[in-house]
């Protein structure tokens, strides 16, 4: 179910739905890198590789959406350093995260019935969401394309606190 190494504590980014819109990609990533932001995850619907290269430099880990190329995402990740996969199972900073976009019920679902993971990110709606089921917050950072706000977010896994950001 994806990579599941330790990462480094801090701030997690959190973004979803880019669906090719590297305007806004590019203002969320100089957010970012301005926050010292390193860990990155990406809920789905990249679309094209190319937006990949602007998370050159964070450890990024990227999952399936409906919308995108499996092969030319995975290429793309490799070759920059990241992590694709269709859902992922990850350990940062000491908290267990499963991500999905969001496009099947059934992952999620189970997922968060299981009570094993800290957090739980998906994507696909464009809508944010932030809300406990049980011990598991779930979180939807909204959308960089297509949505009334294009917003992602940052989430500090230290203290669990969770900020959207709007760009542009």
């Amino acid at each position: 179910m994806g990579d599941g190494s330790d990462l480094p504590t801090g701030l997690l980014g959190i973004v979803s739905d880019t669906h090719d819109n590297e305007a806004a990609v590019a203002q969320a990533v100089t957010i970012l890198r301005q926050r010292g932001v390193r860990d990155l995850v990406h809920c789905g619907d990249v679309i094209v590789a190319s937006t990949l290269e602007l998370f050159r430099g964070f450890r990024f880990r990227v999952c399936l959406g409906n919308n995108d190329s499996a092969r030319e995402l995975s290429a793309a990740a490799d070759r920059l350093g990241g992590a694709y996969a269709e859902r992922l199972d990850l350990k940062i900073g000491g908290k267990r995260i499963f991500v999905a976009h969001g496009d099947r019920e059934g992952p999620l679902e189970k997922a968060l019935k299981s009570g094993d993971f800290d957090y739980v990110l998906y994507g696909h709606s464009h809508r944010r969401d932030d809300r406990r089921i049980g011990r598991t917050r779930l979180i939807n950072p909204g959308a960089l394309y297509r949505a009334v706000s294009h917003t992602f977010a940052l989430l500090d896994l230290a203290t669990d606190q969770l900020e959207t950001i709007e760009v542009d």
